[in-house]
């Protein structure tokens, strides 16, 4: 059994409450992603306090993620406004959730958020985990904004008012595959703890005009942990470019049917960013020459909607035909239960992903699955009551409890039928997809296969280049 953690302030502790919305968590985010990963475990100590920090980049879906996957319950601090959305109160009350008054909100209270304030450093002084994003806003750059001061005042005022506490700061990655898409993966990478002894030392001892200078110092040790864990880029093409080098580098050896490890993925994507960003400073005319092939490169692959790891592959018939035939007898095994499942599901998920559209991009998928939480099982109760009336009216009440049971419970468990259905005929759809392209057009493949031999013959030059000349901390191989 996970050990129970403190809520924040006066608050009692609520374990089964904790453990349902973690429950919940689980449920809602497995539908909405195919794939979660977790790695990092192993620095996280089983008991003291913990100061989470983490880039802010998918609004709620952010906090809803690292308080129901974080092996120890964090609690959170949220800004004021989060409680204008009603429907989202419950849970924000259920999380114990701390309501911060911030200036950009135009809601400044001095005196409610000494009293947040207060209320954190008493998790801490209980031994919690306390999780918190330090840029302040939810965003959707590719790089990491300035840090605002308030988690390293948190921290260090927490140890020069309770202290010591040996707080342990520990900076979290979430690596979206697609922050919007449904079925996509995801990635919580949990680094190494940040040093920060010595600044805690010198912030407890100092006056107080000087203590400025070491909330600087915390805040820039917690922008490079962060930097670790979750690359930046000054431009979303930027990012994707360093994402396709990644992928020739790392999948020029894959099989055409098999899908990438995402966590090696993340891992490689990770150490050519470094690259990169080394190169681009000290080489920046050779790195502009890759990188104008590069993005040659990948302006055809999107053109053709295909998949790096697709080009250059020979497809054989054989495994082809044997892959698509063992696609279509899961697909057709599943069918029928999937047909019920996507009819019973249908309504509720267009609702939630009309609620989503059209908010800002770090805030879609964060309206589309907290309105599924309420959405889905309305639209379920529903449909349970109209098919209990309707078997009531014809067969007799006793068959309408049946009936209106059997569909509410349908709803949730043929969904998932439905979910590796679309999983599997949407791995369908783009292998058979990419064969088909580069079957008929001869001149696209060929460039493609040309194109990428060249990049990768440039590639290794520069990695062995990279290797030769950047710190040996930093190197590729």
């Amino acid at each position: 059994m996970p050990k129970q953690e403190p809520p924040a302030g006066d608050q009692l502790p609520r374990p089964k409450t904790d453990a349902f919305l973690r429950w919940l968590g689980r449920y809602v985010f497995t539908v909405f992603f195919r794939q979660i990963e977790i790695i990092g475990k192993k620095h996280i100590p089983e008991t003291g306090p913990i100061v989470i920090v983490a880039k802010h980049s998918n609004s709620l879906v952010d906090a809803g993620f690292i308080t129901t996957y974080f092996p120890r319950m964090p609690r959170m601090l949220g800004a004021s406004i989060i409680w204008d959305n009603k429907p989202l109160v419950p849970l924000l009350t259920a999380a114990r959730v701390i309501p911060v008054f911030r200036q950009q909100d135009q809601r400044a209270n001095i005196t409610r958020n000494r009293h947040a304030y207060a209320a954190t450093w008493d998790l801490l002084d209980a031994g919690g985990v306390l999780a918190l994003f330090p840029e302040g806003v939810s965003h959707n750059d590719p790089f990491i904004k300035p840090m605002k001061p308030g988690t390293a005042r948190i921290v260090l005022e927490a140890e020069r008012h309770r202290g010591p506490l040996n707080i342990t700061i520990i900076p979290v990655g979430l690596n979206f595959e697609a922050n919007t898409k449904f079925r996509s993966r995801i990635l919580m990478q949990i680094g190494e703890p940040l040093k920060i002894s010595d600044v805690v030392q010198s912030y407890t001892q100092a006056e107080r005009q000087e203590r400025t200078k070491y909330v600087r110092q915390l805040n820039q040790r917690i922008h490079d942990g962060l930097i670790a864990v979750s690359p930046s880029f000054e431009t979303w093409e930027e990012a994707r470019l360093v994402g396709r080098t990644a992928d020739i580098w790392g999948q020029h050896e894959l099989a055409p049917l098999t899908e990438v490890d995402f966590v090696e993925a993340v891992a490689l994507r990770r150490d050519f960013a470094q690259g990169y960003h080394w190169m681009r400073k000290h080489h920046p005319e050779r790195t502009a020459a890759f990188w104008d092939t590069m993005f040659e490169y990948d302006q055809l692959l999107t053109t053709a909607g295909l998949q790096d790891r697709q080009i250059g592959q020979n497809y054989p018939a054989i495994s082809a035909f044997g892959f698509a035939l063992r696609l279509i007898a899961k697909l057709a095994i599943r069918l029928p239960l999937s047909l019920v499942g996507a009819v019973l599901n249908l309504i509720p998920l267009q609702i939630s992903a009309f609620v989503g559209r059209g908010n800002d991009a770090d805030k879609r998928a964060t309206w589309l699955i907290f309105s599924s939480v309420i959405v889905f099982p309305l639209i379920w109760t529903l449909q349970a009551i109209l098919a209990g009336a309707i078997a009531d009216r014809c067969c007799g009440s006793v068959w309408g409890w049946v009936a209106g049971v059997t569909i509410f419970l349908a709803g949730p468990v043929l969904g998932r039928f439905s979910l590796t259905y679309f999983d599997f005929r949407r791995q369908l759809t783009h292998q058979l997809r990419a064969w088909l392209v580069l079957r008929t057009r001869k001149n696209l493949s060929e460039k493609l296969v040309r194109t990428r031999k060249e990049l990768l013959a440039e590639l290794t030059e520069l990695v062995e280049f990279y290797d030769a000349n950047a710190e040996p901390e930093n190197t590729l191989g």
